[in-house]
């Protein structure tokens, strides 16, 4: 009896290990593997650029960012869309939402001002704006949606470490949920940034 008990017991481990990993590679499949597009033809190509009038672009400033500035304007200049730039301040949830930032304000407003040159510099017509929010990704949506944008392009960094692989970033999830089409920039990452982007992942576990 003692055996069959044992025989049962590891039938049943076997079963759940079984169980577990297939659990696993699912969840892995989600995360990292993303269908692939099928490159667009010229028709839907075209048909984008007609329908891209209004361009939303969030930027944090960063080197890689100013790279989705770049393309949102040469997207732009097909059929002289208007741009919209933005600029998210996350604000702690220990902070109230008003709370008072002086320095992120400032650097804020500077971003904004080095984007907007930029935009007109391309002959392109440009609005730019600070925002607050806890999540930078939900306001980034919540923007997209009040001002009707027919695309948002991001720029983002050449290499993501599997922190954010694992957890998610801005960029992935205003990609799985923007109400409109998301082109991604990929640009290069200052050795500062780098840098300041290492420490902020060790802190951040």
């Amino acid at each position: 009896m003692a055996i069959a008990n044992e025989i049962q017991f590891t039938g049943l481990g076997i079963l759940l290990a079984l169980l577990f990993l297939f659990a696993m590679a699912a969840l892995y499949r989600w995360m990292f593997l993303r269908p692939e597009r099928a490159p667009l033809s010229p028709s839907i190509s075209e048909r984008i650029h007609i329908q891209s009038k209004r361009i939303l672009v969030p930027t944090s400033g960063r080197s890689y960012s100013e790279q989705g500035i770049d393309l949102a304007c040469a997207l732009g200049q097909v059929q002289k869309a208007d741009i919209y730039l933005v600029h998210i301040i996350e604000v702690s949830m220990t902070l109230p939402l008003d709370a008072h930032l002086p320095e992120a304000e400032v650097e804020a407003g500077n971003i904004i001002k080095r984007g907007e040159t930029v935009v007109h510099l391309r002959g392109l017509e440009v609005k730019g704006e600070i925002r607050r929010a806890r999540v930078a990704w939900e306001e980034i949506i919540r923007v997209a949606r009040d001002w009707r944008a027919d695309m948002i392009v991001m720029g983002i960094p050449s290499r993501t470490g599997m922190i954010r692989k694992v957890f998610g970033c801005t960029s992935d999830l205003v990609r799985r949920n923007a109400p409109c089409e998301v082109i991604l920039a990929v640009g290069p990452q200052t050795q500062m940034e780098n840098s300041r982007r290492f420490h902020g992942q060790l802190s951040a576990l």
